[in-house]
């Protein structure tokens, strides 16, 4: 079985696609954000950037 060569298909979607970010994602450096948009341009990527320090969307009892 041979592996699918990823450029034949990475680029290929016209997609559009949301990156959502978090300010302080510290798997996201400040200097890595705009990866998508030079990749696919700015015409296929949005991006929004929360602020501030992410939660969860729902609470869990302490136990």
């Amino acid at each position: 079985m041979r592996a699918t060569d990823k450029e034949s298909w990475w680029t290929v979607s016209p997609s559009p696609l949301l990156d959502v970010q978090a300010d302080e994602d510290v798997f996201r450096p400040a200097h890595t954000r705009g990866e998508l948009v030079d990749e696919f341009g700015s015409a296929q990527v949005s991006t929004a950037l929360r602020i501030g320090h992410p939660r969860p969307s729902c609470s869990f009892p302490e136990t």
